[in-house]
């Protein structure tokens, strides 16, 4: 049985984000370690993880470091530097969830790895205008099923080895959530979370819409044109998320329309648009 439980624990292939909180148009980088506590001779490797495109854009290639290991050879499908997969080819498509399935292998005994800890691979990220305030997750073997290859670590006779994998989230900044009952008279709260020490509006309005501002601001969702257009509050962005409450008013010609927010965060070339968030008022 203690031999089971050592062997089950033996590696862990983690995925690990520059930064956990990246604002809208920031550049990172998600790295692929492996912790090899028993130092094993590693050979070794094949890992896929998904990702949003609709939150994060690949800008360029996977690539390796110089003291990354098992890469002497290096190869990778991860669309749209990769031909994406027939048998899934929504994995492929640059919308919702994308897949990248990535191989590694030292072809010598001298680039075989026993340390203690490395890293695989590193992918490039661009953080596009949030889609949502809950965080963005790389997912390991996401498709697995899909394209039928799962994540795979062998030794040096190339048998794989058991290990436990770890996966990683981001959260993308600007963004904003509404919470509340959503009925007329009663009160709503919307929460913004941005890095500290920007200027904010939170908009409001009772329609939609979809202006594309430019490239570096985003896109505004809610509708300035609409009568009922209103600047719900100012103020300054915190260490901890900002968050204002309002009532809806009393008057029953609300109910059944939907009420649609978003915020504005930053001024000048640091201003960036939100995600929206909306409820039905009751």
């Amino acid at each position: 049985m203690l031999f089971t439980l050592l062997l089950c624990s033996q590696l862990t292939v983690n995925l690990e984000p520059t930064s956990p909180v990246v604002r809208f148009g920031d550049s990172f980088e998600l790295t692929t370690t492996i912790s090899n506590p028993q130092q094993l001779t590693l050979a070794g490797y094949q890992l896929g993880f998904g990702w949003d495109a609709d939150a994060l854009q690949m800008p360029s290639a996977p690539y390796v470091g110089p003291t990354d290991v098992l890469q002497d050879l290096f190869m990778f499908n991860a669309p749209p530097y990769g031909s994406g997969w027939a048998s899934t080819p929504s994995a492929g498509d640059g919308i919702g969830r994308e897949y990248a399935f990535l191989l590694g292998v030292a072809l010598t005994a001298g680039s075989q790895f026993s340390g203690t800890s490395g890293d695989l691979f590193r992918v490039p990220f661009i953080a596009t205008q949030a889609i949502q305030q809950a965080p963005v997750s790389f997912k390991i073997d996401e498709f697995a099923n899909e394209i039928n290859q799962s994540t795979i670590i062998s030794d040096s006779s190339g048998s794989s080895l058991p290990v436990t994998l770890i996966n990683a989230n981001v959260e993308v900044v600007p963004n904003i959530s509404v919470s509340g009952t959503y009925q007329i008279g009663s009160s709503f709260s919307l929460e913004l979370h941005d890095e500290p020490g920007h200027d904010y509006w939170i908009l409001a309005s009772l329609a939609p819409a979809y202006i594309n501002l430019n490239s570096v601001m985003g896109t505004l969702l809610v509708d300035p044109t609409s009568p009922s257009f209103r600047i719900l509050g100012t103020g300054v962005t915190g260490v901890t998320p900002s968050i204002i409450s309002r009532n809806i008013p009393s008057n029953p010609n609300l109910v059944g329309r939907t009420a649609y927010f978003q915020a504005a965060s930053g001024t000048g070339a640091d201003r960036r648009m939100s995600n929206s968030c909306q409820f039905a008022i009751l």
